[in-house]
């Protein structure tokens, strides 16, 4: 294990802008970064800070099609780069950071920054095409950072593990947050749980941010692991509320949040006066933000009322990579997330799924994140999603994909009983498809468009 201080990281940093500075990223310059989240690719990170350049960290599962267009979308002069990346970019604009270090001469000392200043490239996950380029300031990284720091227990005596990748907003926001704090983050072989686990023993790490299908491995196949965390932030995809309810009970240190791409990481945080009967929800707004919840009209809807997330805010991106900021955003400064949320009497924020989560079947409104909610609660479902197939009849109508935890209980008898007692029936899927493993993206999201083809073959 390789522990780097301050000062030594400030070091390699010096040496990292020098090197890139003398290949001619300057100002403005869109690098990509290419690897797994090494110390090395954040130093890198803020060495392009340092030359007032833009840090583009990629995907290294995309096809190499895409990232070429990801590429081309954000104009990247060039790319630093691991092991992984070879015959995907141009050999000629593509160096490793131990190239860099190594021939690093003249180490180049801080820039002054200005907080408008584009410091970070993350494309949306890319579930479809190459997904939308999103543009962060210094602004919104700083902003982000402060904010969490006055609810998420960090101390200079406090590790964070980087269990997520940088090309995720999760993953890229852990660095800025330990700087500001003088806290320290460890790096992890991956995101898989055996690289989790083992990073959380080996470096002693007291806070670690994690999607679901990673807290639901490390509980089932390493509580010992889970049992030495202080601080446990669950975001990027829906939970089960038994399933976290479970884990409260257990004493594990909880806390769910909301947050995107756009808002630069998370935007709220569940206290620990909102525990337990909050853990069904986000939790309540950070001091740096605003935020609505909003009708078809973009008017505010009473409490409890379920509409459109619209949010304001010092960690709101600045841009979309291909539009001017006036494009991207609202003219009123409000962003509309496109997903649907409420507000209980505690200010405690539920996400109810996306505004698109929405189909119209015989003329009824149907909520898919409804069914889901009720699958999940049936026991044996491990994990479920519900979509939508077209229906001569009815226009569109639901089908569920579950995940079991036990291949002897018959869940399509189950489910669909529960279903009925619970949902109306015009809510009730038409259809179950039960999988011995549901398919993720890199960011432990849901392959929807893979579940998609398998629910209209009607095979996985």
């Amino acid at each position: 294990t390789t522990i780097l201080s301050y000062r030594a990281a400030d070091d390699g940093i010096a040496r990292v802008a020098g090197a890139l500075r003398a290949l001619g990223v300057g100002r403005g310059s869109v690098v990509g970064l290419f690897g797994v989240p090494t110390a090395e690719a954040v130093l890198t990170i803020f060495a392009l800070l340092r030359l007032g350049a833009i840090a583009l960290p990629m995907n290294e599962r995309l096809q190499a099609e895409t990232l070429l267009e990801q590429a081309a979308i954000a104009k990247v002069a060039s790319v630093v780069t691991g092991p992984s990346a070879a015959g995907v970019f141009d050999a000629a604009r593509a160096y490793s950071v131990e190239a860099l270090l190594a021939t690093a001469s003249d180490p180049y000392e801080a820039a002054e920054l200005e907080l408008d200043a584009e410091a970070t490239i993350v494309f949306t996950s890319g579930s479809t095409g190459v997904g939308k380029g999103v543009v962060h300031t210094i602004e919104n990284h700083w902003s982000s950072a402060a904010a969490s720091l006055e609810r998420n227990g960090l101390t200079p005596s406090s590790v964070w593990l980087l269990s997520l990748q940088l090309f995720h907003v999760g993953g890229l926001e852990i660095p800025f947050r330990t700087a500001l704090a003088g806290a320290a983050f460890a790096t992890c072989a991956g995101s898989d749980f055996e690289s989790i686990k083992s990073g959380v023993v080996a470096a002693a790490v007291t806070h670690v941010s994690l999607v679901p299908t990673q807290l639901a491995d490390l509980r089932d196949n390493a509580p010992q692991a889970l049992s030495q965390l202080q601080f446990v932030m669950l975001g990027g995809a829906p939970a089960a509320i038994d399933f976290l309810q479970s884990l409260v009970a257990e004493g594990v240190p909880l806390r769910t949040s909301y947050g995107m791409t756009e808002t630069t990481s998370h935007i709220t945080l569940l206290c620990d006066e909102n525990l337990p009967d909050g853990i069904a929800t986000s939790g309540t707004p950070l001091s740096h933000v605003s935020i609505a919840i909003v009708d078809e009209t973009k008017n505010a809807v009473p409490q409890g009322t379920v509409g459109q997330i619209a949010v304001r805010g010092g960690s709101i991106f600045k841009r979309y990579v291909d539009q001017a900021p006036e494009q991207s955003r609202s003219p009123d400064d409000w962003f509309y997330t496109g997903d649907l949320g409420s507000f209980d009497a505690h200010g405690r924020l539920t996400v109810h799924g996306r505004l698109d989560d929405m189909i119209i079947s015989g003329g009824e409104n149907i909520h898919l994140s409804e069914i889901t909610a009720v699958v999940e609660r049936v026991p044996g479902v491990k994990r479920a999603v519900t979509l939508a197939i077209d229906d001569r009849r009815w226009g569109k109508r639901p089908v569920a994909i579950i995940e079991g935890t036990d291949s002897a209980v018959d869940l399509e008898a189950a489910v669909l009983a529960f279903c009925r007692q619970q949902l109306p029936s015009y809510k009730v899927p038409d259809r179950l498809l039960v999988v011995s493993s549901m398919p993720l993206l890199p960011n432990g999201k849901f392959d929807r468009p893979l579940l998609q083809q398998w629910i209209e073959s009607g095979s996985s």
